[in-house]
């Protein structure tokens, strides 16, 4: 239908199948608003009765064809037809359960606040709130909604409105978005920044072999033999070969392979009085720990773990004593000392020594570098270091020798 240049399409056809009573609320909506657009509420009754039943779609038309009339209602006027059809798609309504309905609506997950609040007026439309609509669709905006702190935030407000309601909502949600699309932009700043870190970052590597800056092909470290592993072109500081105290097997499995240690500390027995110990609390039970700083791992006895109920993780790490003797290890979890998560591998023998490395004693602050006695003493902490005389080593010629490989 056209009227001034403009063209209004008929509504689709009335839908019998679903939820019919909003079928034809929506319809009939729809139907009335096209009339009125297109001026056809101006045509003669019998007219707009045929554009009614064309529009209304064939199997509403069937419907049409079942109803009766009375010799005082008139054929020909729309009203009249809309009607039949109104009490035929909107029975009698449950007044108990229209309210349930409205009291029982939660805001949905991906629903906005916008659609919730609408969602709202429509349920308490055939509620018969009367004079307290407003106020009870504000109580459900608060009680429905998924928001904790937007709902905090409207209970703290006891001359709260339903308009004051509607706005803080919306404001929340439009704050909620602004925010990921901040984050988003920052995320891609930090890529962007990273890719042309990458570009750049062979001027200022740190190499692996020296532990220092420098340029290609100019490393300190080429051509030397490493005093940990006799292999040549790194530094021991830099050694990657293992040789330390500590390892296990067990319940979830982890990452570790089948790596294998070697072990210095075995037994409590005996102790130096070079070692150093530190008494330290391992989730409420204090443990007397052996300050390692040549061990790359932390080890606790499994039943020192009695009263810990913590998470236990597989791993296939082996463990082995300078002598070549394997420690059964029994898995491995994180365990708060004296405040702070660590990782812990659990052995089986109970006479082995808890140990503790050295990055764990330096973030618990039991080891610190004097940095400022090696600045004022520097020639005593550089070089190889020598002795005045030479030196014969005494050793047990009984004592079988052991050689670990790197």
């Amino acid at each position: 239908m056209s009227q001034k240049g403009l063209t209004f399409a008929a509504p689709p056809c009335l839908h019998l199948e679903g939820n019919l009573a909003e079928n034809w609320r929506k319809w009939q909506q729809r139907f009335q608003l096209y009339l009125e657009a297109s001026e056809l509420d101006k045509k003669p009754k019998k007219q707009q009765k045929a554009i009614l039943l064309h529009t209304i779609g064939p199997d509403a038309l069937e419907l049409f064809n079942t109803f009766t009339f009375s010799e005082e209602e008139d054929i020909d006027d729309i009203r009249v037809k809309m009607q039949k059809f109104e009490e035929h798609c909107k029975p009698k309504r449950n007044l108990i359960y229209d309210r349930h309905q409205f009291l029982t609506k939660q805001q949905q997950e991906g629903e906005s606040f916008d659609q919730f609040v609408t969602e709202l007026k429509r349920l308490s439309a055939d509620c018969e709130f009367r004079e307290l609509k407003d106020s009870l669709i504000r109580d459900r905006i608060i009680c429905g909604i998924r928001s904790a702190q937007l709902k905090e935030r409207m209970l703290r407000d006891s001359d709260l409105t339903l308009d004051k309601a509607i706005s803080l909502g919306r404001a929340e949600e439009k704050a909620k978005q602004q925010l990921v699309e901040m984050r988003e932009t920052k995320v891609e700043a930090v890529k962007t920044a990273k890719r042309k870190d990458q570009r750049t970052k062979h001027k200022e590597y740190i190499c692996k072999r020296c532990g220092t800056r420098h340029e290609p092909k100019k490393c300190p470290a080429w051509g030397k033999v490493c005093k940990k592993c006799q292999k040549n072109n790194h530094f021991a500081s830099q050694c990657r070969t293992k040789a330390i105290h500590d390892i296990a097997q067990p319940q979830e499995e982890t990452s570790d392979g089948d790596e294998e240690f070697d072990i210095g500390s075995v037994t409590q027995e005996n102790k130096d009085s070079s070692e150093f110990y530190y008494m330290a609390n391992v989730e409420g039970i204090d443990v007397n720990f052996k300050i390692d700083t040549g061990a790359q791992v932390n080890i606790l006895p499994y039943h020192l773990m009695k009263g810990m109920k913590h998470k236990l993780y597989q791993t296939k790490a082996k463990l082995k004593t300078y002598t070549g003797t394997a420690i059964t290890v029994k898995s491995k979890t994180d365990l708060a000392v004296n405040g702070q998560k660590h990782e812990f591998f659990i052995v089986e023998d109970k006479h082995l020594t808890p140990i503790l490395v050295y990055r764990s004693a330096k973030k618990l602050e039991i080891i610190k570098i004097m940095s400022v006695t090696i600045k004022e003493y520097p020639t005593v902490f550089g070089g190889l270091g020598c002795l005045k005389e030479p030196y014969k080593i005494q050793i047990n010629k009984e004592v079988k020798p052991v050689i670990c490989p790197p």
